[in-house]
């Protein structure tokens, strides 16, 4: 994030509201004041630069999602999946979303085989990291993504009795019925 300031004549002060104003700075001062404070302050923090006049700049620390992918998942896949690309990119493969079947040995419908017609085909993915250390980051940043978190049901990784080894099985709380696609 870079903070500019039209031409405009100081001294400038930084002011966050309840908390009042700082000391008059200079304009490259101010600004890199206000960045500095933008980036290591709590999420909601309100700060503004401004002159005499009452000119100047606004900034709110906002909280913000990563990037969905376009998959033919679900929304909790998109999500997964985008941060992956983000975050891990050229460390995982991805294998597989959807498919219609029951989980093996059971008459329970597997998370894959859930579809919201029209929308998205399968609630759950399968990454296949480059290795066991990567997938235990992955699992470790991804679980504590606020974005991914709230929508994940389960992920099995490691030490899961008749799991097929070597991926990471996400799934994700994307309302949606057992279906064909």
């Amino acid at each position: 994030m870079v903070a500019r300031l039209r031409p405009l004549d100081g001294p400038f002060v930084i002011s966050e509201p309840g908390i009042g104003e700082g000391p008059p700075r200079t304009k490259a001062e101010a600004v890199d004041r206000f960045t500095a404070r933008l980036l290591t302050s709590p999420v909601g923090t309100h700060l503004q630069v401004r002159n005499k006049a009452e000119q100047g700049i606004h900034g709110r620390v906002v909280e913000t999602a990563p990037d969905a992918a376009n998959t033919s998942g679900s929304p909790g896949v998109d999500l997964l999946v985008g941060f992956l690309n983000a975050e891990f990119a050229g460390q995982w493969q991805q294998w597989g979303i959807y498919v219609y079947k029951h989980i093996a040995g059971s008459g329970t419908w597997s998370d894959h085989s859930y579809v919201s017609r029209g929308h998205w085909c399968g609630r759950a993915i399968d990454v296949h990291p480059n290795s066991i250390a990567i997938g235990d980051a992955i699992v470790a940043k991804a679980t504590a993504e606020p974005t991914i978190a709230a929508k994940l049901r389960y992920v099995l990784w490691r030490g899961v009795p008749n799991h097929y080894p070597n991926h990471i099985h996400w799934s994700f709380d994307d309302a949606g019925a057992p279906g064909s696609c």
